[in-house]
């Protein structure tokens, strides 16, 4: 979640179409299996809720995101490519 953090201050010397890629494709990833682990464990506490915890980082999250976007070009099938399975969550609890 830094990661977002580092596009929004632009802390890249290169940023391009497919950094961008890979950086939204974690950011699905994530979403979607945190809504996993919220569903299974009630009490799991959504990390970007943690991280985006005050105004200056919840904007820094959505201008970091936004740049990243306008890299890549619209594809309605882009996002289906995220890990479906959640493996890097696997035991967490």
């Amino acid at each position: 979640m830094q990661l977002v953090i580092d596009v929004e201050q632009n802390r890249f010397s290169h940023l391009d179409e497919d950094i961008g890629k890979k950086i939204i494709l974690d950011f699905v990833n994530i979403s979607m299996c945190t809504r996993v682990l919220q569903t299974n464990f009630p009490h799991f506490r959504n990390p970007k809720l943690l991280y985006f915890n005050t105004l200056e980082r919840a904007f820094a999250n959505r201008t970091g995101q936004n740049k990243v976007h306008r890299l890549i070009p619209w594809d309605d099938d882009f996002h289906l490519a995220a890990d479906k399975d959640c493996v890097a969550l696997q035991g967490v609890k």
